[in-house]
């Protein structure tokens, strides 16, 4: 553990990195041992990068940095949020080579995850008529996928409505 601890409170620990790629480079862990951000509870999430992004503040203001980048690091040992100071000529590079899509491919991915927004928007403006909706399209009980007459449970049924 790092002797340079900056905060730390029952969620996460913000300490300066003991291998900076760049002075005044921050770590921000969550106190829970973990190695990916699925393992930690939304409330978790959202207290890790406000650490992260108020790291970032005071990187930016403390030290004159001209920016600053925000790494998640999913690994085998710790999870870990890098805020890494930027300046002019650093000549730190963290890009990478994109791939290009096609058009067509683009406008079906924009599509998707507009369609997520537009429905997390309007449970947003309309609880009742989610509840409701949520409530419509509940699966019957295993018991209620009995076959006509002989009472026996049909699995050809019972497969089609099980939960993955």
């Amino acid at each position: 553990m790092s002797k340079f601890i900056l905060y730390e409170d029952p969620i996460i620990t913000i300490r300066l990195s003991e291998k900076p790629a760049a002075k005044g480079h921050i770590e921000v862990l969550p106190q829970k041992e973990c190695t990916k951000l699925s393992d930690l509870s939304d409330k978790e999430i959202e207290h890790l990068f406000y650490g992260a992004s108020y790291s970032a503040s005071m990187v930016f203001e403390g030290l004159g940095a001209h920016g600053t980048n925000i790494l998640v690091n999913e690994n085998n040992e710790q999870l870990c949020v890098h805020v890494v100071p930027r300046v002019e000529g650093d000549g730190l590079n963290f890009l990478w080579q994109p791939k290009p899509a096609a058009p067509e491919e683009l406008k079906e991915v924009a599509k998707k995850i507009k369609d997520v927004l537009d429905y997390d928007l309007w449970v947003e403006q309309n609880p009742e008529k989610a509840k409701a909706a949520q409530n419509k399209g509940k699966q019957k009980p295993v018991g209620e996928l009995k076959d006509g007459g002989d009472g026996k449970v049909n699995y050809l049924l019972k497969s089609l409505r099980r939960t993955p």
